[in-house]
């Protein structure tokens, strides 16, 4: 199994071991449910594309991201993310695409995008930050940064 796609179907929690049945899954798409948390996907090491976008995440606590090497796209976007910490994006060093659009994002820690080696492309529209931090975005292409009225 190497893809799983569960658009709007009212999926409120993911199995915990998703991953170990599955541990070949290539993309994982559970957009548009009312995921109040992110599953665990400490055994999906062959992710590549996780979208998880239109769901009810809050918080993103830890590294929940830390095994997944292979990662290139990873869409959050319309949520309800309030913070970006220092080591929520550690382990994707090989992350390409990050959509963070339309959040209720007040704050990104300095060090936030640090571990995005390879990040080409970054939507964090339509948020409520006051400071965008340039670290580790040295490779970005396409940064889309609009209607935040609090950026500086």
């Amino acid at each position: 199994l190497e893809l799983i796609h569960l658009d709007r179907a009212n999926i409120e929690h993911v199995p915990q071991d998703l991953c170990l049945k599955a541990q070949n899954l290539k993309t994982l798409r559970l957009r548009s449910n009312k995921l109040q948390e992110l599953p665990d996907l400490t055994h999906c090491k062959f992710l590549q594309q996780l979208d998880v976008g239109l769901n009810d995440l809050i918080e993103l606590p830890g590294r929940p991201f830390q095994t997944l090497g292979k990662l290139q796209d990873l869409l959050l976007d319309r949520n309800e993310i309030k913070y970006l910490s220092a080591e929520l994006f550690t382990g994707l060093q090989n992350l390409q695409i990050l959509d963070l659009e339309k959040n209720n994002i007040t704050g990104i820690h300095e060090d936030a995008f640090l571990p995005l080696n390879n990040l080409k492309d970054l939507n964090v529209g339509q948020n409520h930050f006051s400071v965008l931090p340039y670290q580790g975005l040295k490779t970005i292409i396409e940064l889309k940064a609009h209607n935040n009225p609090a950026l500086k």
